[in-house]
């Protein structure tokens, strides 16, 4: 009669170690979830620029052509994700503390939860800029070679603003 009490006892403090352990592991998400979504900004905002000669080039075709519903829509998406990234940042940074995107100060529960609901956010944006340039490029005939070109210049500027 001991042993099958001895595994139910071993049973639960197994459990109980395992959960402890889910618990020390969601501690270091909190800090892993910051970083990733400052890591999606930080992918996103050096394309901000190409969004907006895309729009300006977009802009100067549609006024060329007015009927083109295309270009209406093009210009339309571009100046949405632009919108979208600058009411994003705006909404984050009145969420977070300096303290707690730059430094990484710990997270309540409450503020864990904004910052997993921003993280689904940011990708959307990122997802909102990529379709409409690679949209805008399209109607425009541009090559990926070129937008490559544009985005190592822009990661490269990023890159080295940080060395200044």
């Amino acid at each position: 009669m001991k042993h099958p009490y001895f595994s139910v006892v071993l049973g639960l403090f197994s459990l109980l170690i395992s959960c402890q352990s889910k618990t020390e592991q969601t501690s270091a998400e909190d800090q892993i979830n910051m970083k990733m979504v400052m890591e999606v900004h930080d992918q996103a905002m050096p394309q901000m620029g190409a969004l907006a000669q895309l729009t300006a080039r977009i802009k100067t075709q549609r006024d060329l052509d007015t009927t083109d519903l295309a270009l209406t829509q093009s210009m339309k998406d571009l100046q949405e994700a632009h919108t979208l990234m600058m009411d994003w940042m705006k909404g984050f940074g009145a969420q977070f503390t300096a303290e707690e995107i730059m430094k990484g100060a710990s997270l309540s529960p409450e503020k864990q939860a904004l910052l997993n609901q921003e993280y689904e956010k940011v990708l959307q944006v990122q997802q909102a800029m990529q379709q409409s340039m690679a949209r805008a490029r399209a109607i425009l005939g541009d090559s990926l070679a070129g937008h490559d070109a544009v985005d190592e210049h822009a990661a490269t500027n990023h890159e080295n603003h940080g060395h200044e």
